[in-house]
């Protein structure tokens, strides 16, 4: 494994980690109780990686919390963090610097140990232990609609997961995977680091912050390393095509090893896909390269992914109601939405729409999954409650089945429902994209139950490019450019603050605690 953090750069062999590991593992197996919850926080990925795969090694369950940071504003972070503290009472904390510094000073008796103290000297530590089997390890939901919840992943769905899962992209020993995605995300944690580390593949790894403020990152570690296997969302991939510069100096076959690079988001665009092909298809990059998946923490990782080799599916809908409930229609005009078909189902695993496992094509729905490698229980460090109803996972996903293959179109809580209709969101925030003085990337729509009209109001917020628009003048375009697009006038727009908007721990806008900051600042209610 490789840790890349600009000119300092860490490798790893098998045999060196073989060697560390048990060292490391000893040091945490002196400052922590046995088979205790120890929740690692640092921005490091090396250091988060070493002492997770540490704390497994020597009994413990381990999980990566998100380290604070630009993107997530301080009230909601310490928010977060309150709750994991008040109920994760039997958790030890590893961490360093002011994150422990804030931890140790917190009101609440938590106990927390220094990640200096876990990776002093280890050459100078005298005990190594075993390995522990089975192993266990914490891992969070995305965090999308609310407060991420955690729950306990076990050795057999995780192998079971991956194995599923090579299958399916064809997984080879001689695979490099190049990730920067965070650790603390499931995609990061088990498709990237312990897919290569699992199936003895090279993982070459860097901060997302460092990504974020370097994207030609990515195509660098590709040439460098041969890269073959990478997983992002669906923002990065708009992201590397907005940043690419005529400037950057890339060698022309950079992309030329890729095998994969899958887009996993709750909704694939094809439109992002289409753009990024088009951008660095001169740097090697082939449409067969591109893939698709749809996963989730609760299934350890992935439900579905696209054939290999093969172009993912798109289609351009939009959603329709009747008395028969809500379809996707194929729509080429302005209110379609390009996205693509995220594959089709594991073998082992099971999909229903709406309770049926056998819906018509186009029939819209709940997204519902029954998986081997479904985990059994939320919890928060005390208590567990089930995960799914009678062996089935409820998502709050909504999607439909065309020819076996899932299309997803968007968090269920996202839909605002205007007088019977399912209005898709994701189309007001195309909409809102082209006006001017409208920074890219940060709208977001989301629904306003209004008791009066028996139904709800939609609420659109955005944030200005710069300060040389005047705000009157984007409210107004923004109103016009929606009510001639859709036909709707949104009930409230709003232009925010840089950097009001909030993300999901992934990267994304999440609309449900957008909408929350903005009913408590304007309502005093969430």
């Amino acid at each position: 494994m490789v840790f890349e953090k600009g000119a300092d750069i860490q490798s790893y062999s098998g045999a060196e980690l073989l060697v560390r590991l048990p060292r490391l593992a000893a040091r945490i197996s002196e400052a922590t109780p046995d088979g205790s919850l120890v929740l690692i926080i640092s921005e490091d990925p090396e250091t988060q990686w070493l002492t997770f795969l540490a704390a497994m090694w020597a009994g413990r369950v381990p999980g990566l919390l998100t380290p604070p940071n630009a993107k997530i504003a301080p009230e909601r972070y310490a928010a977060e963090f309150r709750v994991i503290g008040e109920t994760h009472t039997n958790a030890v904390f590893l961490a360093a610097g002011e994150v422990k510094r804030s931890i140790a000073e917190s009101p609440l008796d938590l106990t927390v140990i220094d990640l200096e103290q876990i990776f002093g000297d280890d050459t100078a530590a005298n005990l190594v232990v075993q390995p522990t089997s089975p192993i266990r390890f914490y891992q969070q939901s995305s965090g999308t609609t609310g407060i991420r919840k955690g729950m306990i992943v076990k050795e057999r769905q995780l192998l079971a997961q991956l194995d599923l899962y090579g299958r399916a992209v064809d997984w080879r020993k001689d695979d490099v995977v190049v990730s920067w995605l965070p650790l603390y995300h499931d995609m990061g944690l088990i498709a990237a680091a312990f897919g290569a580390l699992l199936r003895g593949s090279r993982f070459v790894c860097t901060s997302p912050f460092r990504w974020l403020a370097k994207p030609r990152w990515l195509l660098d570690a590709f040439a460098r390393h041969n890269g073959t296997l990478c997983w992002m969302p669906n923002f990065a991939f708009e992201f590397m095509v907005n940043r690419w510069r005529a400037s950057w100096r890339i060698p022309d076959n950079a992309f030329s090893s890729a095998r994969l690079i899958i887009n996993c988001s709750e909704v694939v665009s094809k439109t992002s896909m289409d753009r990024f092909v088009d951008c660095f298809k001169c740097f090697g990059f082939s449409e067969s390269a591109l893939g698709t998946c749809y996963a989730m923490a609760e299934n350890v990782f992935a439900v579905t992914q696209s054939a290999h080799g093969a172009a993912a599916r798109g289609e351009t809908v939009a959603i329709v109601s009747d008395d028969g409930g809500h379809w996707a229609e194929l729509d080429p005009g302005e209110l379609g939405r390009s996205i693509a078909s995220s594959g089709h189902i594991l073998p082992g695993m099971r999909l229903r729409i709406d309770g049926n496992e056998a819906p018509a094509n186009w029939k819209v729905g709940q997204i519902e999954i029954a998986s081997p490698t479904l985990v059994e229980s939320y919890t928060d460090g005390v208590r567990f409650w089930p995960v799914s109803q009678d062996g089935w996972y409820a998502t709050n996903d909504l999607g439909f089945l065309s020819d076996g293959e899932l299309f997803v179109l968007g968090r269920g809580d996202d839909m605002i429902n205007r007088a019977g209709n399912l209005i898709d969101p994701a189309v007001i925030e195309l909409a809102a994209e082209a006006v001017t003085g409208v920074k890219s990337g940060r709208i977001a729509v989301f629904g306003i139950d209004q008791q009066r009209e028996g139904t709800q109001g939609v609420v659109l917020l955005a944030e200005p490019e710069n300060a040389e628009t005047p705000l009157d003048e984007i409210r107004q375009a923004l109103n016009e450019r929606v009510t001639e697009l859709t036909g709707l006038t949104p009930t409230i727009v709003t232009i925010v603050p840089p950097g009001w908007l909030l993300k999901s721990s992934s990267g994304k806008i999440s609309r449900q605690r957008s909408r929350e900051k903005y009913l408590k600042a304007n309502f005093g209610k969430s």
